[in-house]
């Protein structure tokens, strides 16, 4: 079942030193210190949604919202995430990520 799921991450620099993941399809998103520990912690968050809504018998991730329109603007207009060959990846899902120039924030 998780490896059906297919999602877009937008990554992006909130800071000098932060990194931030954000999920589109479902709002959650994790920080690291750089755009791959940053893709790296929200796949965690990512499996932690599915594991907790499988013990209660619901649909992964069937209680989050897509993320806010910024946040989609923002991947339409990014770059691929280039990986290195030597990363190990953890994977929870078909994930597309891509890194945007620009800071981007929530609108309120």
């Amino acid at each position: 079942m998780l490896g059906d799921l297919r999602l877009r991450v937008l990554l992006f620099r909130q800071a000098d030193d932060v990194w931030v993941a954000q999920v589109l399809e479902h709002d959650m998103a994790a920080h690291g210190p750089n755009e791959y520990a940053a893709l790296a912690a929200v796949q965690l968050v990512l499996q932690a949604h599915v594991n907790f809504d499988t013990r209660l018998q619901r649909p992964p991730l069937s209680r989050l919202q897509a993320a806010p329109a910024e946040f989609w603007d923002a991947y339409n207009h990014a770059e691929p995430l280039r990986m290195p060959d030597e990363t190990p990846i953890f994977q929870p899902a078909h994930i597309v990520a891509a890194v945007s120039k620009d800071p981007v924030q929530r609108a309120h």
